[in-house]
């Protein structure tokens, strides 16, 4: 009879455990996938707000689509470059700076960017802005933790 009990007892624990351990992966992916809304983490958005947030997000996107392309073209051009027969120096260093340079106009830009959208907040939304992910996506999951490396296993 114990037997039976303890038995029912640890499949129900396996049961539960397996039910919010979906659970977890079903939020995770829902915020890799962008379903989950950036508004939606902030309390007590008023329409007006969410518009407004919306609206700069969209046209922050606009400006940043091409900067980042740009940014790729920089660093495949580098990548070029160290992989010559012959490398120039110089011409790497050069390079180098370049990206540096963009790497700095585009964070500059993502900082106007976040003051733009907390501007637009009460002090309440503010303390739960600031304590947001600077990044969503992939680069937050990876900016933690094994930081891109394979798990157990692999």
């Amino acid at each position: 009879m114990k037997r039976i009990t303890l038995l029912s007892a640890i499949i129900a624990l396996v049961i539960i455990g397996s039910v919010f351990a979906q659970q977890g992966r079903w939020h995770a992916k829902q915020a890799m996938s962008g379903k989950a809304n950036f508004c939606d983490r902030i309390p007590d958005l008023t329409d007006e707000q969410r518009a407004k947030i919306e609206d700069l997000r969209l046209k922050f996107q606009e400006v940043r689509a091409p900067e980042r392309i740009k940014m790729q073209k920089m660093r495949l051009e580098l990548k070029e470059l160290m992989i010559a027969k012959n490398p120039n120096q110089k011409a790497i260093d050069t390079k180098i700076d370049e990206i540096g340079k963009k790497r700095t106009e585009m964070q500059k830009q993502h900082v106007a960017h976040r003051l733009e959208i907390r501007n637009l907040l009460t002090d309440k939304q503010k303390a739960v802005f600031d304590t947001l992910p600077r990044r969503a996506g992939k680069r937050s999951c990876q900016s933690r933790g094994m930081r891109g490396q394979r798990g157990m296993g692999w």
